[in-house]
């Protein structure tokens, strides 16, 4: 459940609430058009880091010797915003270095794709059949996918290397462009970036339980922090949670 459903409805209210008074008892009032009509704006931020920018205008402007508030103290909300800006943080950073790791896994795909077409040729010379050739091509791990390659799983992929390299060199195939070599890089490349792609990964569903948990914190405080300036404040408490960050044409 988000904050707004906590809210009372007339905080969406219009400032002015006598204002389309005459326009209500008109005789000539248009329907309601539903379809054309715009959702209510959220009074408290949704996005991560527009609700850690709040924490930037409420601490310091909060005084809570003089709104104080039970369930949680001022001390408490620091540490509470700090430990939730630092883990959103964490996670953009571990985040988008995953991007990186997955570029690099596509090109070697696309490298690995197009160069072992020189070893299911060069097999197809040494035995001079193609159809043996085929018959052979598991022992290279290259299996049927939609046409006779390494297996487009990468998990499949990576041990499909190490029977590459171990065929390449019980093969010993002489003039071999792409050979043993090359391989064996292309191997231990490949595999380095699967291990770094499961630990990134590992790392951010990590982070992205324990940041639910403090998401969910955040929003309680929100909700909480409403009402208290509300109460405090009950002829001006729009005007003071502007002051103290809830600017919905922020976010």
């Amino acid at each position: 459940m988000f904050p707004n459903d906590f809210l009372p409805d007339d905080y969406f209210a219009d400032e002015n609430p006598n204002a389309n008074n005459s326009d209500m008892n008109s005789n000539n009032e248009q329907p309601k058009n539903e379809a054309s009509s715009s959702k209510k704006q959220g009074s408290t931020p949704r996005g991560d880091f527009e609700m850690y920018a709040v924490f930037g205008d409420l601490l310091p402007k909060w005084d809570d010797t003089q709104m104080p508030m039970r369930w949680k103290s001022k001390a408490q909300t620091t540490e509470l915003a700090e430990n939730f800006g630092s883990l959103v943080m964490s996670r953009n950073t571990t985040g988008a270095s995953r991007g990186s790791i997955t570029s690099a896994l596509r090109k070697l795909d696309d490298e690995i794709d197009a160069n072992i077409e020189h070893v299911k040729s060069k097999l197809a010379d040494h035995l001079r059949s193609k159809s043996d050739a085929v018959a052979r091509y598991r022992e290279f791990g290259i299996a049927k996918e939609r046409s006779y390659k390494l297996p487009l799983s990468r998990e499949q992929r990576v041990q499909a290397l190490f029977m590459l390299t171990d065929a390449l060199a019980a093969y010993n195939f002489e003039g071999l462009r792409v050979g043993l070599e090359y391989w064996t890089d292309i191997r231990d490349r490949y595999q380095t970036l699967l291990n770094a792609a499961r630990s990134t990964d590992g790392s951010v569903s990590s982070k992205v339980g324990t940041l639910n948990g403090l998401r969910s914190e955040v929003r309680k405080f929100f909700t909480a922090f409403i009402f208290l300036v509300r109460a405090n404040y009950p002829d001006t408490w729009r005007n003071e949670l502007r002051n103290f960050g809830f600017q919905k044409d922020k976010y």
